[in-house]
């Protein structure tokens, strides 16, 4: 997870929300002809409307995927056809035969003259079902699991993948599961996000406070202008900041790299504006209690500003800045105000780039973040690329690299010392939602910060033994996540 600083860090993008099973996309049908007895003029007492020339709606992307012989197109017109009322089909019958038959037709319908009328009516109502308030739901779930081995050998198995989010563990270990639920009506939405495992407890909480660490997002929207022109939301959401997500299988890779854990902040509490200039520039705002804060430590706010320019489907840009001071404004032992804390600024630049040409997909990240504290200045800064390629409809590849300056120590507590990473990875896909990836990631640092074996006795209690360290660590890691959305 994100390492938790003086000012605890935190996840970029998307929220999207959301959540049910991923539809297959639908073979378009020819409109099927109408049966040749289909094609009578409609009479008076049976309107066009319970005709069977009408055509069938199709069925939706997720049913036509799950069918698996599809019927010829006269059967399916067939089964579907809206079958006439049987006040209506005896009128239209006698309509067509001899002069006897149709008088006495004719004097029928003057003793029931709304007979006909009202049962094509209800015809029609019953193959259109009203929609319930229950359809503006969405539910969905995801289990992440994996298997470390990291070549150090560090010990205890827990914690010592130094500096990692979401797999910190060697041996099996559960990374994290979800549920995410939503409702999505015209003017109003609601989000929450739940997150079990141990990845929350790596440095999601926030504040002490208890079960905090299991709601990932959890906020209100109003939607003020339609087709996303301007909405506002409300609560606790991911940041909008960096290229990579919490959720693994949403990535070129299955970690996620030291610029998502230890450069950007995870998700915000407060308000957040967002509105669709046009359809190829948008624009978000948020005025937040900072990195990662339920309850803020100042009476500050921050304020975030966010572009995007997607020209494209091939291609996105966006530009983002986050500043508001970060320190505590209290003394946690005296109580006493630390003077200035609310004017001391920390400011985050954020840039991310993206590619997509067919089965190819790039993507670039690049942060600085100067701090200014009461006790002083830091700074830290990084840059990623990473990319992937689909070989196969069940298969791909993708590989990513970073480099970290820490001249001040904020993201490995050690000052002036730089990071990088390698990472590859093959991605699987052997069954709908289901994802398989098997990857390689090692980890480089200037001044030795891994550990490797345990750490050796000790005879003082109060000063426990230091492992050996190293510059570098190598991991190899299974993952395999099976998800709706």
């Amino acid at each position: 997870m994100k390492r938790q600083h003086p000012i605890w860090l935190v996840v970029p993008s998307v929220v999207a929300l959301t959540a049910a099973l991923p539809p297959r996309p639908a073979m378009a049908q020819p409109s099927p002809e109408a049966p040749a007895d289909a094609t009578t003029e409609p009479t008076p007492e049976q309107p066009e409307a319970a005709t069977a020339s009408e055509p069938t709606p199709s069925p939706s992307p997720s049913v036509a995927a799950e069918t698996a012989d599809p019927p010829p197109a006269a059967e399916a017109t067939a089964s579907a056809t809206i079958e006439p009322t049987d006040t209506g089909a005896e009128t239209s019958a006698s309509v067509t035969t001899d002069d006897e038959t149709s008088a006495e037709a004719s004097a029928d319908e003057a003793t029931e003259p709304d007979a006909a009328v009202t049962d094509s009516t209800d015809t029609e109502d019953a193959g259109e079902a009203e929609p319930k308030w229950t359809d503006n739901f969405s539910i969905g779930a995801f289990a992440d699991a994996y298997f470390s081995l990291n070549t150090n050998f560090p010990r205890p198995q827990g914690g010592n993948n130094v500096l990692r989010a979401f797999d910190g563990a060697n041996g099996f270990s559960l990374a994290w599961a979800g549920l995410n639920t939503a409702y999505e009506g015209e003017r109003a939405a609601a989000t929450i996000d739940l997150r079990f495992g141990t990845g929350p407890n790596a440095g999601w909480a926030d504040d002490s406070i208890p079960g905090i660490q299991h709601v990932k997002q959890a906020f209100g929207t109003w939607h003020a202008l339609p087709d996303g022109k301007l909405s506002f939301d409300f609560g606790r959401f991911d940041t909008i900041y960096g290229a990579e997500v919490a959720e693994s299988w949403q990535n070129h890779n299955y970690t996620r790299g030291g610029l998502y854990n230890l450069a950007q902040p995870f998700w915000h509490t407060g308000l957040r504006v967002s509105s669709q200039l046009t359809d190829k520039l948008g624009i978000t705002g948020m005025l937040v209690n900072g990195w990662g804060h339920i309850v803020d430590n100042n009476t500050a706010k921050s304020l975030g500003l966010q572009l995007g320019f997607t020209p494209s489907d091939v291609f996105g840009l966006y530009v983002g800045y986050l500043g508001g001071a970060e320190s505590d404004d209290v003394d946690a032992e005296t109580g006493a105000e630390i003077e200035g804390a609310n004017w001391d600024l920390r400011h985050l630049a954020d840039v991310v780039m993206t590619v997509n040409v067919k089965k190819f997909s790039l993507a670039f990240n690049a942060d600085y973040i100067f701090d200014d504290t009461p006790t002083g200045t830091q700074q830290w800064a990084g840059a990623m690329l990473s990319a992937g390629y689909q070989a196969l409809p069940w298969m791909g590849i993708a590989a990513r690299g970073e480099y970290l300056f820490d001249p001040d120590g904020f993201m490995s507590g050690v000052e002036s010392n730089n990071l990088a990473t390698g990472t590859l990875t093959l991605d699987f896909l052997p069954a709908d939602m289901v994802t398989l990836r098997l990857e390689g990631r090692g980890d480089g640092s200037t001044t030795a910060i891994f550990p490797t074996g345990s750490a050796p006795p000790s005879t003082d209690p109060d000063m426990p033994g230091t492992p050996d360290l190293r510059q570098y660590q190598f991991t190899v890691t299974l993952g395999m996540v099976v998800h709706s959305f």
